[in-house]
């Protein structure tokens, strides 16, 4: 990890955001936006639980089971 990845890592910690979200993920979010346009959206998600929550409420597929690599 380089000098500027420390200390965005030191910041996060020191402004108690780490999680959820916080300014770096606004940040983000905002200059995906500006860099996309208007013709594209996306979804930032800070988990893979977040995701697979996302997919099974909006999935035209009703989603019975997961099989995960801990439970085969």
């Amino acid at each position: 990890m380089g000098e500027t990845e420390q200390n965005c890592t030191q910041e996060a910690f020191d402004t108690h955001w780490v999680a959820p979200f916080g300014p770096n993920a606004s940040g983000f979010e905002q200059d995906l936006v500006q860099y996309l346009g208007n013709e594209v959206q996306v979804g930032a998600l800070s988990s893979g639980t977040a995701a697979i929550s996302i997919l099974c409420a909006t999935s035209r597929y009703q989603v019975s089971s997961l099989q995960t690599s801990w439970n085969k």
